[in-house]
């Protein structure tokens, strides 16, 4: 439970240093937000990857996600961003006990999932002693990418294009504009003055229908059968 929880921080946590956000956004631009998270149940309950993006994009967010996925639960995970992690988790605690109603939110979960009454007073102690080990043991056990289910919302594309190489993210594609040096902007021209009030030119409705968001969930089936990923669209 308790590596779990710090794994999906640092995969797809709230906060700008998780791993789905940078290579999403940070590195190329492909959304403004991606979040992963479980949904815990009595029975078993869903693992999700969730953003959106452009229709055009589409195929290769999918592929920097899966990639991202696959790479955290396989290759060796960084251990500053481990420390920053359960650090930042670890400051924000004592705010989700602020109010009464949090308090009985948290007394009410205590039951339902008959964890052990001293849950919150060990939950300090348990995050910090959470390790890489402890992380990836706990994803592979828990998560299957090759059993996941890919759902787009949005313009049909072509599902082949999923197994192209992914490009590697370049400075060119990175989201932030160039700046020209001063020496070469153009002068500025002096406003003209108004003669009479001019009216304000009418703004016609955006029908431009070429940028579709999509939405991508990815979720474990509830079986051990390892079955083939499949796409749902709708225009």
């Amino acid at each position: 439970h308790y590596a779990l929880a710090v794994g999906n921080e640092m995969l797809g946590g709230s906060g700008f240093n998780a791993l789905l956000m940078k290579e999403l956004r940070e590195k190329r631009g492909l959304t403004y937000g991606a979040y992963s998270g479980f949904t815990p149940m009595r029975a078993k309950g869903p693992f999700i990857i969730s953003y959106s993006t452009r229709g055009d994009q589409a195929v290769e967010s999918i592929q920097v996600a899966k990639q991202t996925l696959n790479n955290f639960i396989n290759q060796p995970l960084d251990q500053q961003l481990l420390s920053e992690t359960k650090e930042g988790m670890l400051n924000g605690y004592p705010l989700s006990l602020s109010s009464n109603e949090s308090i009985l939110g948290y007394l009410g979960m205590i039951g339902f999932y008959h964890l052990p009454i001293n849950y919150l007073a060990d939950y300090p102690k348990q995050i910090a002693a959470v390790t890489t080990q402890d992380i990836q043991q706990a994803m592979r056990k828990y998560i299957h990418p090759e059993q996941m289910l890919t759902v787009v919302v949005g313009q049909p594309f072509d599902r082949n294009a999923l197994n192209t190489p992914i490009a590697s993210a370049t400075p060119a594609s990175q989201p932030n504009a160039s700046v020209t040096p001063s020496e070469t902007l153009p002068k500025a021209e002096a406003p003209q003055p108004l003669t009479q009030l001019q009216k304000p030119a009418s703004i016609e409705p955006n029908t431009d229908q070429s940028v579709t968001p999509i939405a991508e969930n990815l979720m474990p089936l509830p079986t051990t059968q390892a079955l083939p990923a499949s796409i749902t669209s709708q225009p």
